[in-house]
């Protein structure tokens, strides 16, 4: 088949041919060597590859009595592997049919061009079998070639078909074939057809982010006789290595007659890597020339179109990218919405959707969920993600550390979901789907099964802004390099990961910071500990990111001792963070203010049912919290 296309939710080949087209040697009446030389780039082509040039044919042949027709052809047909046969030219003379192909090796194997039988078919049946074998008999994996094959005589000429490698072994469908078949055509000759042109540069902005937080920007697409070519940007925020390889999972562009074009990896590659906290840039190169008909692509990389999950292989997935540059446009985010459902599933568990807010990379969604169960749910135990109008999906982002929205039994969670990368430029609505494929109807699933919407999408600024395409170099290789992540995103990420260090939870008015007194203070004592600062410099990283923003620091503590000593204590602890953090970290004192609630607003029990100590829960109570009152989204890293 061809390929397409409570607090515990955070925030969220060788280049070289094994034989060059060359000259064959034969004894045709009347041709000529020149007619069997390769035709090379047009004139309007970019330089596209670093394999080596083939002799170019000469668009008027030499005199000769025996030449009688020159057609222009410009087909292509892609086979299932990858590799893709372009039928240029054909000429006709008394002797000798001469036909001009180009070969891109797409597939991930050395392919065997001579394995089955190679001819041309009139329309009235005749047949024109090769004078002498192709010159070259196979290609690596990524390579291109350009040659003509000289057939017998045809006198009909009113259209041909070309059948390539069919037979003998050769297969016309078999993804993992190492000796592709081909059949183009019956193709009408007309003699003032000219090759289809190749589209102008596409630009592109979009962002598709996999389910692992793997960012990849697309900024372009650029077409040659051999390649398409998409500029691209790759950010690896997870903790491991990713990587893309097609030996392991395909990686393709498919158009929207049905043409595959696969990933043509680095020289002597196997996988593209990018490791973790890394960014690498460049072009990915897809084997192939776009079929003329074709008005969109869709991409898949590291998609194998099944449930498995890699996470070292994140998966990406587009479609509707342009073919041509046409009315290509960046839309700004739509508007927020305030849904305000709530729908309850059979199992009791409820969910409410409260708020929706657009931005440039990402969506933010404010939920309650309640839990009445005695036992956890998991609000993505099963595919949870948002779909808008054009069938565009953007996978939920879940925190590491609970990574299937896991919500307790018999508790209620208010949380802030992130949906990360971009909407289709034209997206009009957006629906949201979690635990996709679980029962709906099912009163024991510990996984419910929601939808919400469609929501139209409220846009009320003034429209798309024109993208202006780039003309940048696409090798007959992917090549990408290191690139360093710019300051504001390294900020991002650093504060990013330190608000999961310290759970940051949404409040009203902005969001809660905990700090466990252990690490600050030793027992009673409200004097802070030696390496507590290490602590606070983190939460001053913070702050330094929401600069301006007012900072209430509030001390907790457990049930021991009187009330008013626990009163006491938990200010006093409360005032050494905030002196620290202005006298020794920097942070403005006018944003800065100091409470204390004591023991009166615990977390955890302080003791057991049966009135023994809870030591686990007291050490739960003794916190220092830190809320920052802010209107402005929390970071994605």
């Amino acid at each position: 088949m061809l390929p397409p296309g409570g607090t515990n939710v955070a925030r969220l080949g060788p280049d070289s041919l094994r034989s060059m087209s060359r000259v064959p040697r034969m004894a045709v009446s009347g041709v000529v060597a020149l007619l069997l030389g390769a035709c090379g780039p047009t004139a309007d082509e970019p330089a596209t590859t670093t394999a080596p040039p083939a002799a170019t044919a000469p668009d008027t042949l030499a005199p000769d009595p025996g030449v009688a027709e020159t057609f222009e052809i410009g087909r292509a047909v892609t086979h299932p592997n990858g590799t893709q046969l372009r039928f240029e030219r054909i000429q006709y003379f008394d002797s000798a049919t001469v036909v001009e192909l180009g070969i891109s090796n797409g597939s991930r194997f050395e392919i065997d061009l001579v394995r089955g039988d190679t001819q041309l078919i009139s329309a009235a049946g005749e047949t024109a079998g090769l004078l002498e074998q192709l010159p070259v008999t196979s290609m690596g994996s990524g390579d291109d070639v350009t040659l003509s094959a000289v057939f017998g005589p045809l006198t009909d000429r009113g259209s041909v078909s070309l059948v390539f490698n069919q037979g003998g072994g050769a297969s016309p469908r078999g993804s993992t074939t190492t000796a592709p078949s081909f059949t183009v055509g019956p193709v009408a000759l007309d003699p003032a057809a000219t090759r289809p042109s190749l589209p102008s540069p596409a630009p592109l902005d979009r962002l598709v982010i996999a389910e692992n937080g793997v960012e990849l920007r697309l900024d372009g697409i650029v077409f040659t006789q051999t390649r398409i070519g998409v500029s691209v940007s790759i950010q690896n925020r997870s903790s491991e290595d990713a990587s893309i390889s097609p030996t392991a999972v395909p990686s393709f562009l498919v158009d929207d007659l049905g043409n595959p074009y696969f990933l043509v990896m680095p020289e002597g590659e196997g996988f593209i890597s990018v490791p973790a906290g890394e960014a690498r840039r460049g072009v990915l190169s897809f084997a192939g020339r776009i079929d003329p008909g074709a008005t969109s692509l869709t991409l898949g990389v590291n998609d194998d179109r099944t449930d498995r999950r890699y996470s070292q292989y994140p998966r990406f997935a587009l479609a509707g990218i342009p073919v041509t540059g046409d009315d290509v446009a960046a839309a700004p985010p739509p508007g927020p919405i305030s849904p305000g459902d709530e729908q309850t599933h059979p199992s009791g568990v409820s969910l409410r959707i409260d708020a929706i807010r657009f931005g440039e990379g990402s969506v933010e969604v404010d939920v309650i969920i309640v839990n009445p169960r005695n036992e956890p749910i998991a609000l993505a135990g099963a595919p949870a993600f948002l779909v808008d109008d054009s069938g565009l999906r953007l996978s939920l982002q879940t925190p590491p550390e609970n990574p299937s929205l896991v919500v307790e039994e018999n508790s209620e969670v208010e949380a802030t979901l992130g949906f990360r990368g971009q909407l289709a430029v034209d997206a009009g609505q957006v629906s949201f789907v979690f635990n996709e494929g679980e029962p709906g109807d099912d009163a024991e699933s510990t996984s419910p099964s929601f939808r919400f919407g469609p929501y139209p999408l409220v846009r009320t600024d003034p429209g798309p802004v024109e993208l202006e395409a780039s003309v940048f170099v696409v090798e007959a290789r992917s090549v990408l390099v290191s690139t360093e992540l710019t300051v504001v995103e390294t900020q991002i990420q650093a504060v990013a990961s330190i608000l999961r260090q310290f759970d940051a939870t949404p409040v009203d008015g902005g969001f809660r910071l905990t700090l466990p007194d252990d690490i600050l203070f030793d027992f009673g004592s409200s004097g802070l500990r030696d390496d507590a600062l290490q602590s606070l410099a983190l939460i001053r990283d913070v702050l330094d990111y929401f600069e301006g923003d007012e900072v209430v620091v509030v001390g907790h503590t457990d049930a021991i001792g009187s009330a008013s000593s626990n009163q006491a204590l938990s200010v006093a602890r409360a005032s050494s963070v905030v002196d620290a953090l202005a006298r020794e970290l920097g942070i403005g004192g006018e944003r800065l203010t100091a409470e204390g609630r004591g023991a009166s607003e615990p977390v955890a029990p302080n003791a057991n049912p049966d009135g023994s100590d809870n030591p686990e829960g007291r050490q739960l109570n003794r916190r220092v919290e830190i809320f920052v009152l802010t209107d402005r989204p929390l970071p994605r890293g």
